[in-house]
């Protein structure tokens, strides 16, 4: 069997790092696979098994790159692709129909539909879910990482079928691996010396980082704790603006973005996200992994299926974040266990080969 990851790009997105775990998972279970993507750069290009071919497209946009895919799928004999984001599956259902060939298509939403619509006009809100809904009613399989993205799909996209549930894989013996390395001596301070607070993600709108910088700067714990964030985007500048203004630049400070982020959050004991908007939370669930007593936003999304209610705030509410980590700093810092179960890659593709 031939199958066919499908991918935007590598850049450090969630559904792009799923893409890349489930062609290596793929490649694992000793199974033919590609990887078609529009753009080629990125840095979870590195996480990509070497074995693996790659086929960079022409064009960045996704209409025009249809008539690409549609050739690859004819020349190189293709039974199945994965996709994820509904947009990139809209794309791979018009060139199968294009290529004239009998190719199954797995789709995974990567978020709630019914939010991320309300970030787009209302004539691209309504093309945008008549076309998704199209591709996903004509896929084989439809996959959602939990139980609420799940009965959002269906119930946006009118999708007239069940949406299988299927957490994210999670390759905790790797991620514990990678969490060994030594970055202790790149921190600007002495991480043995203070309690340390971490956020992990790029640095956009509807990641608030903006209100986790409040928050902290809200604390009363300051000169025992500081807070690393760790990711890069557009919101960088702002940011440093920010933690300027608050006088906070000996506790807070951006990383940058890290092929390997997991030793900064082995060294950090409170993990905090403040997603307006979140899917399935990755970095949630790798802070878990790693034994980090977490906090976060109850915003729409699987955080709050997956999170204990006392370790929830509301979206936005700096002061409330503030009297969280305060608390949690005054009672003890306990790992959270989220109710998620865990598999590997390997795993993962298995349990997606047998559902299609």
């Amino acid at each position: 069997m031939k199958i066919l990851v499908v991918t935007p790009s590598f850049e450090a997105g969630g559904a792009e790092n799923i893409a890349v775990m489930v062609a290596n998972g793929l490649k694992q279970n000793a199974q033919k696979v590609d990887v078609f993507t529009l753009n080629g750069q990125g840095p979870l290009r590195a996480r990509l098994s070497t074995s693996i071919k790659v086929k960079v497209a022409g064009s960045v946009q996704a209409s025009k790159a249809i008539l690409e895919l549609r050739k690859y799928i004819r020349e190189h004999n293709v039974d199945v692709i994965f996709c994820s984001l509904g947009y990139m599956v809209a794309f791979c259902k018009l060139s199968i129909i294009l290529s004239g060939k009998k190719v199954k298509l797995i789709a995974r939403e990567a978020t709630m539909p019914s939010a991320a619509a309300s970030q787009r006009s209302s004539v691209s809100q309504y093309a945008f879910r008549a076309l998704i809904s199209w591709a996903y009613r004509f896929s084989n399989l439809v996959i959602a990482p939990s139980k609420t993205i799940a009965s959002d799909i269906e119930n946006y996209y009118r999708v007239g079928r069940n949406v299988h549930i299927l957490a994210n894989p999670v390759n905790a013996v790797e991620l514990q691996e990678m969490a060994k390395a030594d970055v202790a001596w790149e921190l600007p301070f002495k991480p043995e010396s203070y309690t340390v607070i971490s956020a992990l993600g790029r640095l956009h709108q509807v990641k608030d980082h903006e209100m986790l910088i409040k928050a902290y700067a809200l604390t009363k714990s300051k000169s025992r704790t500081k807070l690393v964030i760790i990711g890069d985007g557009e919101e960088k500048e702002a940011l440093s603006k920010l933690i300027a203004e608050k006088g906070l630049k000996d506790n807070v400070f951006l990383l940058g973005h890290k092929s390997n982020p997991f030793p900064y959050l082995k060294l950090s004991s409170i993990f905090v996200q403040t997603s307006r908007l979140e899917g399935m939370p990755n970095a949630l669930i790798q802070a878990s992994v790693l034994e980090n007593h977490l906090l976060a936003t109850a915003c729409p999304g699987a955080v709050s299926e997956l999170m204990p209610e006392d370790n929830l705030v509301s979206v936005g509410n700096a002061q409330e974040l503030a009297r969280k980590i305060d608390s949690c700093l005054q009672k003890g810092i306990s790992a959270t266990r989220l109710n998620l179960p865990l598999h590997s890659e390997s795993e993962y593709c298995s349990e997606l080969l047998r559902r299609l």
